[in-house]
């Protein structure tokens, strides 16, 4: 048994927070959420057009407040979280007071291949980066964000597999 109902992904983007979200609570039964996705539907844009038309500041407070919305719902669920989601805000404290948080620890290079390959365009922080400018940029946020990260419960690395998470967060 999950010893909570709430656990919260975080992670730098490219990780793989909404694919192992998805994985997860197939095997778990529970309610997946992925937070970007939630706050398109409210504001009835894409990230990058809140980004764009509304700036980073709008965009991290709104993020917030949706957040926790999201959270008080008395279900049972994954949230993906957006990357930068844990850095604002002490949403990390917040997060691991109403939940369990994981850390998908995935290398900047893997990073890179997975963002280059999926439409690079659509993440409003990585739009018209070249490769190395990419590599670049995400070591930059890793190096910022790691801190929060390293604030959660659990970290989880590409070699671990469903079973290992699950009893993992079990104990």
């Amino acid at each position: 048994m999950i010893p909570t109902q709430k656990i919260f992904l975080v992670c730098l983007p490219g990780s793989g927070k909404s694919t192992f979200g998805k994985q997860l609570t197939s095997k778990l039964g529970l309610t997946f959420i992925d937070l970007d996705s939630e706050i398109e539907k409210r504001e009835s844009a894409t990230i990058a057009n809140v980004f764009a038309s509304k700036g980073e500041s709008y965009f991290r407070g709104i993020e917030n407040k949706i957040l926790k919305e999201i959270a008080q719902q008395p279900i049972p669920m994954v949230v993906a979280t957006g990357g930068g989601t844990p850095c604002y805000f002490d949403a990390m404290s917040w997060m691991n007071a109403h939940g369990n948080t994981i850390y998908l620890n995935v290398e900047i290079d893997e990073l890179v291949v997975r963002l280059t390959t999926n439409q690079l365009g659509t993440r409003p922080l990585f739009k018209d980066l070249n490769k190395n400018q990419l590599h670049t940029k995400l070591n930059t946020m890793l190096v910022e964000r790691e801190m929060y990260y390293n604030k959660s419960q659990f970290q989880i690395t590409k070699d671990m597999g469903m079973d290992e998470v699950i009893m993992m967060l079990s104990q």
